[in-house]
């Protein structure tokens, strides 16, 4: 094992030439924030991304326009999810699928809460947001 953990450009590198390797989600691959209460840990491979999210007293949208399927996993604390059919409230274990084109609104609703989200396909302009690639990287094109 390396001295220091990789950057998470360097752990995207990897996963995305299909070389196999193990990570630990804590360590080697940063916490980002992506709105006020709401930050994640992104894992990127060719057909999906994976995503463990805390969720802090705040919500994020997750699904909308576009082909891929998102499932949800709570791990710790109560969750809420909003969609056009109305609110249900998400325990540790339960889990959310959500088909490509629909949006759901997730909460937390116990203060602090970790889900488990998987995205497949990735979305490819979240992939070059967080990895700083342009087009031309790791054939997202």
């Amino acid at each position: 094992m390396a001295d220091r953990a990789p950057d998470i450009d360097s752990a995207a590198t990897e996963v995305l030439r299909g070389g196999v390797r193990v990570l630990s989600i804590e360590e080697d691959l940063p916490l980002v924030e992506i709105s006020p209460g709401v930050s994640a840990r992104h894992l990127v491979a060719s057909r999906l991304m994976l995503r463990l999210v805390q969720v802090e007293n705040a919500s994020f949208e997750l699904g909308g326009e576009g082909l891929a399927e998102h499932v949800l996993l709570v791990l710790d604390g109560q969750m809420q999810v909003t969609d056009s059919a109305g609110r249900r409230s998400l325990t540790v274990g339960d889990v959310v699928v959500l088909p490509p084109s629909t949006r759901s609104q997730i909460a937390s609703a116990s203060g602090r809460s970790r889900c488990v989200v998987v995205d497949s396909p990735p979305d490819v302009e979240l992939v070059r947001e967080l990895f700083h690639l342009d087009h031309s990287d790791h054939g997202f094109d």
